[in-house]
């Protein structure tokens, strides 16, 4: 879950701890508010991921551990 302030961009990415992409979850121009997407690890391995939120300029990173 994340919210944005304005209407923006938003592009919200998991990455490998290589740094390849694994899936983009959102890709989109959202309304102000707060949204909701769903990592679903089917088909990945279990271990250490990157989730990358971009809007409007700003980034944010956040680990996740994938357990299978």
């Amino acid at each position: 879950e994340f919210s944005v302030p304005r209407r923006f961009a938003v592009n919200l990415s998991v990455y490998d701890s290589k740094g390849k992409k694994a899936a983009t979850l959102v890709n989109a121009m959202l309304a102000p508010g707060r949204h909701h997407a769903a990592f679903d690890g089917t088909g990945l391995s279990g271990g250490l991921y990157l989730l990358n939120l971009r809007a409007g300029g700003e980034s944010l990173t956040k680990r996740v551990v994938l357990v299978k």
